[in-house]
């Protein structure tokens, strides 16, 4: 927005220098032809000069407080990177801790010479890994950071990872792609609590025009709250000044020139679909 006015005020200026050199050649020809007295014509240059700096000031105060918030931005992404790398180092010490016992169970299932059991633990081990080895490698680090921080500590948790693409190009910046996606995921989670089946699954692939990502969860919305879910204020959880997740969530995807919306198709799952628009690069 500010760069916008940037631009108008410069083609303004540029305007107004244009305009005031007419002025004055005409103030001191004309003017004088018509014998107008030398006051008016002083009042008329004074005013046009006084516009002229009055718009340069303004044009140095926009662009000091664009310089000022792109400072400000650079910070915040800077702290939030930090953030996404503890984050991260915190997943890859469970995922380590998580990795021992899994050596642990082939090694005991070795032992008791299933060698059956071995191959399709082992082979279910490398799918995991093999999809965990493509969150990593997500070009937007912070998605990584996200999703792992998430899962990592909940070790009742199944988390299934259908990973199509590498977020290149992606136009959002970190801050809000964070809080959407991160609603989302707290809100998969919450809703399995008290379920048996404890499991999310979370998808991210690209079609010709839109990044997707899918986070689903066992259970089904009912039909009486379903279009209320998006409200202000509306919220199924017991707690105060509940109901902003959701919203917001909505506001950051339209801004972005995105949709956020909720599949109901599939039986007892329910879940919920960003497309972000791709950055093409020219």
């Amino acid at each position: 927005m500010i760069r916008k006015k940037l631009i108008v005020l410069n083609y303004f200026l540029l305007q107004i220098c244009f305009l005031s050199f007419i002025s004055y050649v005409y103030i001191f020809n004309v003017f004088q032809e018509y014998r107008v007295s030398t006051e008016t014509i002083l009042f008329l240059v004074y005013s046009v000069v006084f516009i002229d700096i009055f718009l340069f000031i303004e044009f140095i105060r926009l662009f000091s407080k664009e310089k000022n918030m792109e400072k400000r931005m650079e910070v915040e992404k800077v702290s939030l990177l930090l953030e996404e790398a503890n984050n991260l180092i915190y997943s890859i010490r469970a995922k380590h801790h998580d990795f021992i016992n899994h050596l642990q169970v082939i090694m005991g299932l070795a032992q008791l010479g299933n060698n059956e059991e071995v191959s399709r633990y082992i082979k279910n081990l490398s799918n995991e890994l093999i999809e965990y080895e493509k969150l990593v490698s997500l070009k937007r680090p912070e998605v990584a950071a996200l999703i792992c921080s998430k899962t990592a500590s909940l070790s009742y948790l199944r988390v299934y990872l259908d990973i199509t693409t590498s977020l290149e190009n992606l136009e959002i910046s970190p801050f809000p792609l964070v809080t959407v996606l991160g609603n989302l995921i707290d809100n998969a989670v919450y809703e399995i609590s008290t379920k048996d089946d404890k499991w999310i699954k979370i998808a991210i692939y690209e079609d010709p025009k839109y990044f997707v990502f899918e986070i689903t969860n066992p259970g089904v919305i009912p039909q009486e709250i379903r279009s209320r879910i998006f409200d202000l204020g509306f919220t199924t959880k017991e707690e105060k000044d509940g109901g902003r997740g959701l919203y917001i969530a909505e506001k950051i995807i339209t801004n972005s020139e995105g949709m956020l919306f909720v599949d109901l198709l599939k039986e007892n799952e329910t879940t919920f679909i960003v497309k972000l628009p791709k950055c093409i690069k020219k």
